[in-house]
């Protein structure tokens, strides 16, 4: 014995103590470790903003050189004596206008260039010589609606659609409006050129319904294969238009977080040898408490087992001054205190027991009497009213008499035994049924007790135990109903069960009642001890059947009772 509390007390405090070492030391292991991780979080985002700015600006940067490159074409737009003149000629197959933009697009450092009019017609273009005389109206106004902020835009070519970072720049010749858009193309090398960080990524999306015929709708400035999921990312949104639509292009930003991840694996393996080395200390440490508190602890144990309420003149250590003594003194003290009231309790206990029989035998013969009470009713009445049908009312009546007699005798045997008697056979509930009707049937001339009882119905019980617990049912109606009401008794069949309802028209139960009806000691009349409904129970319960009730205030009750059927 002492030997597994001793195991017990010593695997538990081990137990205990390396819990509290390592959920104490988890939480400080996560606390550390979000700490860090929002700290160089925040700083890769601030790196990220940073980066996206410098893109931005950089971005802004290429548009103004674009732009630049768009005013000094302008100015030699202006000063082409040759091209002023096809232009006032209207000669726009002229070589001189056609070839304008073919001539200038590689010097100028672009990779797309449009000549247009007012009216958004092609006069030249430097990235698809043969395709002046198209008219991009749509195109031109909406590049003009962005002068100076950055925009991406398309710009058709005889292999493909060059996706670019574009520009425009307006000229007066001839008091005429002229424009030139040009642009630098999309691809890694440009958008490399955005970034100062080499092991940063940009992107640029197209939005899908704008780009639909466009091979290429993700732009990256790196050409080999990226693991995007695992970086920190920012985004800006810029302008971007074809001829037909216009949307948003959206320009990302990644940064890998490959130093991170490997910070916050190293600190994760440094807290978990913290978390180890803890619980081991922390299991060594408690199996040293453990010796010491638990070898008085279990002489106190040793006491206690061999204690009963047969046999308490042992006696618990009290030598020592710490709490374990404390304990031992109370013990002592309670051992007193126990011998003390061990006679007080068992003098109780047979006084409880007597007033509970007693109550029981009152309220079984109470029961068993009313029967006989009712007859005698009847009797009186019939002699007072038909004197000349006294003989035949006897006749009818006596059986009732006699079987409430009978009643009582067993009753008086059971008692005389102090545990009854149990005879278990087959009851025919329906003459049962039928007898407690009429039993009960005169007991005032304004109570009606009706019935609807079916032929042929058969349990598996004691007659007598039986009855109590449906007589208990019906005086419990009676009393409920007063001089004035009904009762009616109600049977159903079906192949395995039967079902008895009882049911009157007093009051009903009140609803704090209701749930605690069947405990003993609980009832809703004055001057009971609440025993019936509790017997009825326990009855029903050996029967192996089942009992409820259902009620509501100032609507009567009804109890229903489920058999066996045999």
């Amino acid at each position: 014995m002492s030997a597994k509390v001793r195991a017990s007390l010593s695997t538990k405090s081990a137990i205990a103590f390396s819990l509290v070492v390592a959920i104490t030391t988890t939480i400080i292991m996560l606390a550390v470790r979000h700490t860090v991780n929002i700290q160089f979080k925040e700083q890769y985002n601030q790196s990220v903003a940073s980066a996206l700015d410098n893109a931005r600006r950089a971005l802004q940067e290429n548009q103004r050189s674009i732009q630049n490159q768009l005013i000094i074409l302008a100015e030699k737009l202006s000063n082409d004596y040759a091209f002023r003149l096809a232009l006032f000629q209207k000669n726009l197959t002229s070589s001189d206008i056609v070839n304008f933009s073919v001539s200038y697009m590689p010097t100028m450092n672009l990779d797309a260039l449009l000549l247009l009019d007012d009216q958004g017609e092609a006069l030249s273009l430097g990235h698809f010589r043969n395709g002046y005389g198209q008219n991009f109206p749509g195109f031109l106004q909406q590049i003009k609606e962005e002068p100076k902020n950055i925009c991406f835009s398309v710009f058709e070519s005889p292999a493909e659609e060059l996706v670019c970072l574009a520009s425009v720049v307006s000229v007066q010749i001839n008091q005429k409006f002229y424009h030139l858009v040009g642009g630098v193309r999309l691809n890694s090398n440009f958008l490399q050129t955005l970034l100062s960080d080499t092991t940063q990524t940009f992107e640029i999306s197209l939005p899908t319904g704008l780009n639909r015929q466009a091979k290429t709708r993700i732009f990256r400035s790196r050409k080999t294969a990226i693991d995007l999921q695992g970086s920190t990312s920012g985004e800006l949104r810029f302008p971007f238009f074809s001829e037909n639509e216009s949307g948003a292009a959206t320009a990302t930003l990644y940064h890998p977080r490959t130093a991170l991840e490997k910070l916050l694996g190293e600190l994760n393996r440094m807290l978990f040898l913290i978390a180890s080395a803890g619980i081991i200390l922390a299991i060594l440490f408690s199996g040293w408490i453990t010796q010491t508190v638990t070898t008085p602890l279990i002489r106190l144990t040793q006491t206690a087992a061999a204690l009963s309420l047969e046999k308490l003149d042992s006696r618990f250590e009290a030598n020592s001054a710490d709490e374990v003594g404390v304990l031992g003194a109370t013990l002592n003290r309670m051992l007193t205190r126990l011998k003390r009231n061990k006679l007080e309790i068992s003098v109780a206990e047979k006084k409880a027991a007597f007033a509970q029989i007693a109550r029981q035998v009152n309220h079984d013969i109470k029961n068993g009497f009313l029967p006989i009470r009712n007859v005698m009713r009847h009797f009186e009445q019939v002699s007072k009213s038909e004197p000349q049908q006294m003989a035949g009312i006897f006749e009818e009546r006596k059986g009732s008499i006699f079987d409430s007699i009978s009643y009582l005798e067993k009753l008086a045997r059971n008692y005389s035994r102090l545990k009854p008697e149990t005879n278990v056979q087959t009851v025919d509930l329906t003459k049962l049924l039928r007898k407690l009707q009429n039993n009960y049937v005169y007991v005032g001339s304004n109570v009606k007790i009706s019935a609807a009882i079916e032929n042929n119905l058969s349990t598996r019980a004691d007659p007598l135990q039986l009855q109590r617990a449906l007589e208990n049912i019906i005086i419990n109606a009676l009393e409920a109903i007063g001089p004035f009401g009904e009762i009616r008794l109600t049977t159903s069949k079906t192949e395995n069960h039967i079902k008895i309802e009882i049911t009157d028209s007093g009051m009903g139960i009140p609803k704090d009642l209701l749930p605690h009806i069947f405990q003993p000691h609980i009832s809703g009349k004055k001057n009971s001890a609440g025993l019936g409904l509790a017997n009825v129970k326990a009855i029903i319960d050996d029967l192996d059947g089942k009992i409820t009730v259902e009620s509501e205030t100032g609507k009567g009750a009804t109890f229903v009772i489920v058999l066996p059927a045999v």
